[in-house]
């Protein structure tokens, strides 16, 4: 039997390559592939095999510094590691379930096939992208770590195959807990509890060993990791790390002998959670074929366009009342806003700042002259810069979701430019909101920066500013998302999931590229005009006026230019023919 379920996953995995071959019969994917290959080529592959020795960062650190480098890295990834372990123990609710398709259902889970040979299925079948993502992170990591390929590509296999081990393990865990009556929040309290007794215990043996860091332990990078690599080898920290570090220690090898005496202490960490998850199998099917139907209906939900209307979502409260008759373009918002959900809610972001401010008051009174509040403060409006650029590719509850309900849209008695206005006006409000929230915090938290009040009327010029323009940059950038959705269906997965492959590597380089290129375009006159006003006005007004000003102007200019996109994608949506575009889009 077991000889019939390697055979069944070979032909899974073979299949799985001659259809993503097929597709490069259509010109749209050859082109996405083959952008997908050049950048993974350029960034990749070519500063692994061409680059020369010593480029590294961390191979020059290793080789001028000393091991103790190693020693922190090898460190640093045992803390994470640790963190994933605890977090599988922490956040999962629900029951043990594998995941097989409704097909492996039906033909699996009637035969006579025990449940550790399903189990041994599992696990086998996972082999395939656990080494994909072995060879992505090897590739990613090829500038950063030290030893040959096949060193990094082993260490990285046996880590990420651990991981997922440790995974099951814990999933069988929990369902045993669940049998015995243990509920979810006592297990979250058990595991707290446990870690929270850990820290008390690590915190006070490093304030009774007197080993708190010095001035000296900071004066330098070199003196930092002489410091980590002091604690982290003596101690209850050590016999703590130990199993993590062994994971992690192969990553770190800089030879082969190194790597062989690693590997294997490794190995046997794995073959002891191998042996914790074949041994201990509970009862999983009906869970699994639970999982099974619910992937099911979401691919079928995702197809017919209701992706948001799937059964077993909690039911969300409406974002406000919406009046019987208004604005069509109110009733885009109040609908897009339900899809949002909870991340995006008033509540979740009002908790976390305050959350965010207890946080900077306790660090304030705990340690007199701490820079952490200011230092949080520029945490904060750094996300909300960046948030500009990653923001529109993350809040899709516009036209990008859908695209499945088309018919039903084009039957609406509605323009077409309002209906896109509609659709995009809840990604636009949240994300405004959410960056204008952010930018309070950072003035907030960063009020008592050296120097600040010196400078209080050019930081508030910057920020107001900064809070004028942000509308304006989000909605082009929004118009410009959904605009490639509308122009470009083919290349849009609307709600279909990830894709993967060097094919949708290169589709979305080409999607970053023609939207990079599209936004300087249209910010250019804005620009202008805003710099005009500046430095027409600054010998003139103080820069606590001349900056909003410069920003009013450029923001009137955006609005202008995202009223004339409307039109431009309102026309093309009015025009579009349904039935071919949505085949394009799901080829």
């Amino acid at each position: 039997m077991f000889r019939t379920l390697v055979y069944l996953v070979a032909c899974q995995w073979w299949n799985r390559v001659l259809s993503q071959v097929r597709r490069l019969r259509q010109p749209k994917y050859l082109a996405a592939a083959a952008a997908g290959l050049a950048y993974f080529y350029w960034f990749f592959l070519r500063n692994m095999f061409l680059g020369p020795p010593g480029v590294s960062p961390f191979r020059a650190a290793g080789a001028e510094r000393g091991i103790e480098w190693a020693a922190l890295w090898e460190v640093a990834g045992a803390l994470g590691v640790a963190a994933m372990v605890v977090a599988a123990w922490l956040f999962p609710r629900k029951r043990a379930a594998l995941d097989f398709s409704e097909a492996e259902v039906a033909f699996l889970f009637p035969a006579p096939v025990g449940r550790r040979t399903l189990v041994h299925y599992k696990v086998l079948r996972g082999q395939l992208g656990i080494l994909l993502g072995a060879v992505l992170m090897m590739l990613m990591s090829a500038r950063s770590t030290t030893g040959p390929v096949w060193v990094r590509l082993l260490g990285w296999w046996t880590l990420i195959a651990a991981l997922e081990l440790h995974r099951l393990g814990a999933a069988f865990a929990r369902t045993r807990l669940l049998d015995r009556g243990m509920t979810t929040g006592r297990r979250r309290l058990w595991v707290l509890g446990t870690a929270l007794v850990v820290a008390a215990g690590f915190f006070a043996w490093v304030w009774r060993a007197q080993v708190m860091p010095t001035a000296g332990d900071w004066a330098s990078m070199e003196s930092m990791a002489a410091y980590a690599g002091r604690v982290s080898d003596s101690g209850p920290l050590y016999w703590l790390l130990l199993p993590f570090r062994v994971m992690v220690r192969p990553l770190v090898a800089g030879s082969g002998g190194a790597f062989a005496a690693a590997i294997v202490p490794a190995w046997a960490v794995l073959g002891v959670l191998y042996g914790w998850v074949i041994r201990s199998t509970v009862a999983f099917e009906e869970a699994s074929v639970e999982r099974a139907a619910l992937r099911a209906r979401a691919q079928a939900a995702v197809r017919s366009g209701n992706w948001q209307l799937l059964e077993g979502l909690r039911p969300r409260r409406d974002p406000f009342r919406l009046a019987p008759l208004g604005l069509p373009e109110i009733g885009f918002l109040w609908k897009n806003l339900i899809v949002a959900g909870s991340t995006f809610s008033v509540r979740f972001w009002v908790s976390l700042g305050v959350g965010l401010v207890v946080a900077a008051m306790a660090m304030k009174g705990a340690m007199r002259g701490s820079a952490g509040p200011p230092m949080l403060g520029m945490l904060l409006l750094v996300s909300a810069v960046l948030s500009l650029v990653v923001g529109p590719q993350v809040a899709t509850f516009d036209l990008r979701q859908s695209f499945g309900t088309l018919e039903v849209l084009k039957t609406l008695p509605v323009p077409g430019w309002r209906l896109v206005l509609g659709e995009v006006a809840a990604s636009w409000v949240v994300l405004t909101v959410v960056q204008w929230f952010l930018l309070v915090l950072a003035a907030v938290l960063g009020g008592r920066v050296p120097g600040w009040a010196e400078r209080g009327w050019l930081a508030a010029g910057l920020g107001v500013g900064l809070a004028l323009v942000i509308p304006g940059l989000n909605l082009l950038s929004l118009l410009i998302h959904n605009g490639a959705a509308l122009l470009f269906p083919g290349w849009t997965r609307f709600g279909a999931g990830p894709s993967h492959g060097f094919e949708a590597m290169g589709r979305n380089l080409l999607m970053m590229v023609g939207v990079i290129v599209s936004m300087a375009l249209a910010l250019a006159v804005p620009g202008l005009a805003g710099a005009a006003v500046f430095f027409v006005t600054r010998g003139v007004l103080p820069f606590a006026v001349v900056a909003p000003l410069g920003a009013l102007l450029a923001l009137g200019l955006m609005l202008v230019e995202a009223y004339a996109g409307l039109r431009m994608l309102g026309d093309r949506f009015e025009r579009m023919d349904i039935s071919t575009e949505l085949a394009a889009g799901g080829s």
